[in-house]
């Protein structure tokens, strides 16, 4: 999973969340959207990329100014990582004598 972090102008209530998420919810990819009216940041939680483009083309659909890419807030790989197994935080590790 991919979470980015957009920011949206031009949201002040609810229903302005809920137009912007309805519109981001639609493209291929986006399984979760969050919306923080105050801020205008919007998070969209992705299982691929999404091209900035079509974030834009819903924003604006839905009738509000994108504004621009943030962050990355996380990224899930397949699989678990190395740093999140117990054995990485084993005090015990193989000597290389």
């Amino acid at each position: 999973m991919i979470d980015n972090e957009y920011l949206v102008s031009g949201m002040s209530c609810g229903h302005c969340a809920q137009s912007v998420t309805e519109e981001l919810t639609a493209l291929p990819g986006v399984e979760a959207v969050t919306v923080d009216v105050e801020t205008g940041k919007v998070t969209v939680r992705s299982t691929e990329p999404v091209a900035e483009s079509s974030i834009r083309a819903a924003v604006d659909e839905a009738g509000y100014t994108y504004e621009g890419f943030t962050a990355t807030v996380r990224s899930h790989t397949m699989g678990p990582s190395t740093t999140d197994s117990p054995a990485a935080d084993s005090p015990r590790r193989p000597s290389h004598a």
